[in-house]
C-alpha cells in the first residue's frame, strides 16, 4: 500500500510555514521533496519548516513523498502569499522671493519609499497621498526601481506655516497597504508635518 502524501501551508506575508501532513501505506515514509512552485529546484528536505518567496504572488507547493519500499505519492496545494507595505518618508522645504522682494513663497517635496515589511523596496507600486494645512490636494505617484517617488507640494504663501502629507493608498500586486508601519528616519509616523522653512 503506498503511502498517502499530503501538506499543510500558513503565510505570513511572505514567510510561509510548511508541514508534511502525509500518512504511510504498508511501510513508513522514507524521503519527501518539496517544490515551491516559484522555480527554484526541489528540496529533500524535513518534514515541516519555513520558506521565504522572493515576491508576492499566487503559488503551487508540491510534496513528493517516497516510502521504504520505494512507493510514492504526491499532493499539491495553492498558496496565494499577500504582502504588507508601508510608507517611509523623507521631506525637504524651499523657499524664494518675488522679483519685487516683497512676497515670500515656500514648497514642499517629500520622498515617498514604499517598502515590504522586512524594509525591501517595492517598484512600479500607485501611492496615493493627500496634503493638508498650507494646501489640500491629492496626489499621485508611481515608484521606481528604488521604490521612491516624489510628491510635491506645489507653491505655498509664506503665510501657512505648515504642510502635511499623508499616504491614503499603495497599490502593487498582492499586496496590502499598512499605515500603521509608515515611518520617517527617527521611527513610527502616519503622517508627515513640514515646517516652513
Amino acid at each position: 500500500v503506498p503511502p498517502t502524501a499530503a501538506l499543510t501551508m500558513s503565510c505570513t506575508d511572505l514567510v510561509c510555514i510548511f508541514e508534511d501532513t502525509s500518512l504511510p501505506g504498508s511501510g513508513g515514509i522514507a524521503s519527501r521533496s518539496w517544490s515551491f512552485g516559484d522555480g527554484s529546484a526541489a528540496e529533500n528536505g524535513p518534514a515541516s519548516g519555513t520558506y521565504r518567496f522572493a515576491a508576492a504572488g499566487t503559488y503551487e507547493v508540491t510534496i513528493a513523498v517516497k516510502d521504504v519500499q520505494g512507493l510514492a505519492a504526491t499532493a499539491s496545494t495553492t498558496v496565494q502569499v499577500i504582502e504588507r507595505v508601508h510608507a517611509a518618508y523623507t521631506g525637504t522645504t524651499r523657499k524664494w522671493s518675488s522679483a519685487s522682494g516683497a512676497t515670500n513663497y515656500w514648497s514642499a517635496d517629500v520622498t515617498v519609499t514604499l517598502h515590504s515589511f522586512d524594509e525591501q523596496p517595492i517598484a512600479g507600486a500607485t501611492v496615493t497621498a493627500t496634503w493638508s494645512g498650507a494646501v489640500t490636494r491629492t496626489v499621485t505617484g508611481v515608484t521606481d526601481a528604488t521604490g521612491r517617488c516624489v510628491l510635491k507640494s506645489g507653491t505655498l504663501s509664506y503665510l501657512k506655516s505648515k504642510v502635511s502629507l499623508n499616504v491614503t493608498a499603495a497599490a502593487a500586486p498582492n499586496s496590502v497597504y499598512d499605515p500603521a508601519a509608515n515611518h520617517d528616519a527617527a521611527g513610527s509616523m502616519p503622517t508627515l508635518t513640514l515646517i516652513r522653512p
